[in-house]
């Protein structure tokens, strides 16, 4: 057992930052120290070969190296045939990890990208013989004869458990971990009475939930223009429509990059360690008074 006093933070970063398309997610994220980037989003790896976005976050510096899986293989009706992008992905991070002391960071972008991919492999697998002579699932033979991809239930869980494995093996490694999703609203009503109520990270089935609580960080990247430029910043603190929050406080408006995050938390645990050292000291008058 511990005291307060006695409790300290995690020194590697566990972030998870989510927000609309193109606003800078991973930008943000590859400025975090001696990157591995997980670039699964199609295309995404480009944002390192803009000009003007290395003008302004100074990432090529810290990038070690870039993953980008093969595109999988399909039919001329866009129906995966292959599993390869979640496989591959897996064994980057093995061969990465023979070599720890290489990188100091993952950056897994996107973890909604990660789910398609780990949808794929699912239904792949529950509709052939890997786990008994009767497929668990009819979805991909469906797929194959009409075009139609239409994930049932089973389909949905075997995403859900890939992807939250994929997530704690990043987790389970002494590294600052930055994930980014994209942004999913939740509408209530139809027509003029439709209503946004929420918004979150674009995950599938229970790890709506369970995705987000595996981070001591989960932030909403927003963006708001000045003059002829744009502030990229964070959300930190939920408002009743916005799921985020902060375990070690980061304030809202804090600017996504790794310089200005650290800071913000180095400001707050130099406050949390006054407040120990005077706690520790009047329990320790107290004490003696007795």
């Amino acid at each position: 057992m511990a005291t307060i006093a006695e409790l300290s933070t995690n020194k590697w970063s566990r972030i998870l930052t989510y927000g609309q398309f193109k606003t800078g997610k991973t930008a943000g994220a590859a400025t975090w120290p001696r990157c591995r980037v997980l670039s699964l989003d199609p295309d995404g790896h480009e944002t390192f070969l803009n000009p003007e976005m290395e003008a302004k976050f100074g990432y090529v510096k810290n990038i070690i190296d870039v993953f980008i899986p093969k595109r999988t293989s399909r039919t001329n009706r866009g129906i995966a045939k292959e599993f390869n992008a979640y496989d591959d992905t897996c064994r980057y991070f093995d061969n990465a990890m023979e070599k720890p002391d290489s990188f100091d960071t993952w950056v897994l972008d996107s973890a909604t990208m990660l789910g398609e991919y780990a949808r794929t492999k699912g239904v792949i697998l529950l509709g052939g013989t890997s786990f008994g002579k009767t497929p668990m699932s009819n979805t991909q033979d469906n797929a194959l004869k009409t075009g139609l991809m239409l994930p049932r239930m089973q389909d949905f869980g075997a995403e859900r458990s890939l992807v939250e494995q994929f997530i704690d093996m990043l987790l389970d490694t002494p590294k600052h971990v930055i994930v980014t999703a994209h942004e999913k609203e939740i509408w209530t009503g139809e027509g003029d009475n439709a209503k946004m109520t929420g918004v979150g990270p674009m995950f599938t089935g229970q790890s709506v939930e369970r995705g987000p609580l595996k981070f001591s960080e989960v932030h909403n990247l927003r963006i708001q223009k000045e003059g002829d430029d744009f502030k990229r910043y964070l959300q930190t603190q939920p408002d009743g429509i916005r799921a985020c929050g902060s375990r070690i406080g980061v304030p809202n408006g804090t600017l996504w990059n790794y310089t200005s995050w650290t800071a913000a938390r180095s400001k707050l645990l130099q406050s949390q360690a006054a407040n120990a050292t005077a706690t520790a000291t009047a329990t320790a008058t107290a004490t003696k008074t007795n």
